[in-house]
């Protein structure tokens, strides 16, 4: 019984870590399911751009947005990102993506969704 509030300590660290997690991307807007039309990595940058067919993602912010894109120091797992979305596209599948509208043309890409 000491040591009781070491566990009622963590959860609610636990929680609160969750709650600060989840609100960073609260912002985040659903992309529409296109098919993949091309993918494009620039090694300068270190960012990769996915265009859709038909054009544009389909968020609501930017709904004409022409590139989906992750930037490499921004976004962990990025390879895994890539090779999920070159899957789908090799085998004709289509793809969403949550992320946030970041001006004229540019959708910034959080997490993808295949099917």
């Amino acid at each position: 019984m000491k040591n009781s509030w070491l566990g009622s300590g963590l959860a609610g660290v636990a929680l609160f870590g969750c709650v600060v997690v989840g609100s960073a991307y609260a912002a985040d807007e659903m992309s529409q399911y296109r098919e993949v039309e091309r993918i494009q990595y620039s090694a300068k940058s270190k960012t990769v751009y996915f265009t859709a067919k038909p054009a544009g993602w389909g968020a609501v912010s930017c709904p004409n947005a022409t590139y989906a894109y992750a930037v490499e120091s921004e976004t962990p797992g990025l390879n895994t990102l890539i090779s999920l979305v070159m899957q789908a596209k090799a085998t004709g599948s289509t793809v969403a993506f949550t992320g946030e509208c970041t001006g004229g043309d540019y959708y910034k890409v959080h997490y993808v969704f295949a099917k």
